[in-house]
């Protein structure tokens, strides 16, 4: 309603400060709503009020520090004001909080932005504010635990790593409220992609435990390195390289840190890569890696067993079911918005009605793979 406005009062040529209000209408009683502050961000900013939708970017930041688009939004916003102070919250934002998908990219980016106004505010003859942006992003840039696990050989290791709060990192419970986070999950494909990697940007004060487990494949030497550095991008940097031999059994590293950062557990941030597809992606990385475990050994005539095919016998194919629930029956959402004045609340309802209506069965056949007869086996299925 507010939008739709504010577009007939820009047609119609009324003051930009009119147009502005209008869309600030929008947040008015959802300041705590991030979407919302996001959502009418960017209609500020296609309205030509870059300052008011900075202003809610950095608003959503405080209602929810673990998103990342407040910063990423508002980076080019501070660009184009060339506002140090803005640049360098929106660039400390991202070097601390974007870990998921091509967070080197991001970082990289970030960093360039604030070298390069950096750089314009010396020329300027404006010393002050470029070092107080220099000095804000590299605190930023400061890491209390980085753990990087490396190994050669089509294999799969696991790094889980234990935290002071008892709360355990790995690549199924990649981020913590310790302020760990799992940022690579490596399988041995290819050498590039054998290494496990950890981030605690800001970690809590204590000991932690670094668990290494072999979970398949052949490592050469059956050894790995874990290299381990503290207080990174400080004076205090340290780096501390391990091997590790491997067995059957868990190996565990401890790694004592003293200067922590983080005082009280901290909000859990949201990569961009959900905990589920992580663990999809894993166990189909895991598959093609025991397959490949396989064609190698039978390469080499190493088969435990190789039982001979006869004659006129054909392997019986295998099927995988899967399994989808229905809701049935109906379903209402609601949503109210105050307007500005306060003095209406309009409500949008969307009711679902839901209803499993047919249920169809088919007949599907399979190759009887354990005789000589060529028989054939049958079953029943359902679909929707």
């Amino acid at each position: 309603m507010y939008t739709v406005l504010a577009l007939e009062m820009q047609l119609a040529g009324r003051p930009r400060e009119e147009v502005e209000r209008v869309l600030l209408s929008n947040v008015d009683f959802s300041a705590v709503n991030v979407s919302n502050l996001l959502y009418s961000g960017a209609f500020l900013t296609r309205f030509g009020a870059k300052e008011r939708a900075l202003a809610l970017y950095r608003q959503a930041s405080i209602v929810d520090p673990t998103r990342l688009e407040p910063y990423l939004l508002g980076l080019k916003l501070a660009q184009e004001a060339e506002n140090p102070e803005a640049v360098g919250w929106a660039v400390s934002g991202i070097l601390q909080r974007a870990w998921g998908r091509d967070h080197e990219t991001l970082h990289k980016n970030a960093r360039a932005i604030a070298d390069e106004l950096e750089k314009k505010l010396r020329d300027l003859g404006n010393q002050p504010a470029a070092d107080r942006l220099a000095l804000e992003v590299a605190d930023a840039s400061k890491t209390d635990l980085t753990i990087e696990l490396t190994w050669s050989g089509k294999a799969d290791l696991d790094l889980l790593v234990e935290e002071p709060s008892g709360a355990v990192c790995s690549s199924e419970n990649p981020a913590t409220t310790g302020g760990g986070i799992f940022v690579h999950d490596g399988y041995g494909g290819e050498q590039k992609d054998c290494h496990d990697n950890y981030v605690c940007p800001r970690g809590m004060p204590g000991d932690y435990r670094v668990i290494v487990r072999h979970i398949s494949g052949d490592v050469v030497g059956k050894r790995a390195v874990l290299n381990i550095m503290r207080y990174g991008g400080t004076s205090r940097e340290t780096i501390d390289q391990f091997t590790v031999k491997l067995s059957d059994k868990d190996k565990v590293v401890r790694v004592t840190l003293e200067h922590g950062r983080l005082k009280e557990l901290t909000a859990v941030p949201l990569l961009d890569m959900p905990r589920e597809h992580l663990g999809g992606a894993r166990h189909n990385r895991r598959e093609r890696l025991v397959a490949d475990s396989i064609a190698d050994k039978a390469a080499r005539g190493r088969l435990i067993e190789e039982r001979p095919r006869q004659r006129g016998n054909r392997p019986a194919p295998g099927y995988q079911p899967l399994i989808t629930v229905l809701s049935e029956g109906v379903t209402n959402t609601a949503m109210a918005v105050v307007t500005g004045d306060r003095r209406y609340v309009r409500m949008t309802l969307i009711p679902q009605f839901t209803s499993i209506t047919e249920v169809q069965t088919f007949t599907f056949f399979q190759s009887g793979g354990g005789s000589n007869n060529g028989q054939t086996g049958g079953g029943t299925g359902a679909g929707r």
